[in-house]
């Protein structure tokens, strides 16, 4: 009976002496995966971050391309807008050109005009005198011719 209870105990103790490194193991265990699915979400908020990082970077040379196009592009439209203007510019320089090319044609054919007018009042005045003479004459009876009086002409 002695040994029964000696063989009791000892089987109670290996009993407990393995169910304490059964919890011991699953202690190990629970604990190891405690641990890789801290370090999983540990590398999960990492990579997000580096991945948030990566995003932001690539934003903001997008933003920077963009901002540099819509510069490069206001840029352009500033060109244009000063060709415009100088091209404006000149074709005023060439109106004012052609209106003072006008305003010296008009003058110098006012001039020719004038002088064409003198001409012809000097060339109608002798006229108008011989005209003016010969009515005379055929008034008073005799020739029209101012050189020969007709009692002289045979």
């Amino acid at each position: 009976a002695a040994a029964d209870a000696v063989l009791a105990a000892a089987a109670d103790a290996v009993l407990a002496a393995a169910a304490a490194a059964v919890l011991a193991a699953a202690a190990d265990a629970v604990l190891a995966a405690a641990a890789a699915a801290v370090l999983a979400a540990a590398a999960d908020a990492v990579l997000a971050a580096a991945a948030a990082a990566v995003l932001a970077a690539a934003a903001d040379a997008v933003l920077a391309a963009a901002a540099d196009a819509v510069l490069a592009a206001a840029g352009l439209v500033g060109a244009a807008a000063a060709a415009a203007l100088a091209a404006a510019a000149l074709a005023a320089a060439a109106l004012a050109a052609a209106a003072a090319a006008q305003r010296a044609a008009t003058a110098k054919t006012r001039r020719l005009a004038d002088s064409l007018r003198g001409f012809s009042a000097r060339e109608e005045a002798p006229r108008a005198s011989t005209d003016t003479l010969r009515r005379e004459r055929r008034r008073e009876g005799g020739n029209e011719s101012p050189k020969r009086p007709q009692s002289e002409v045979p």
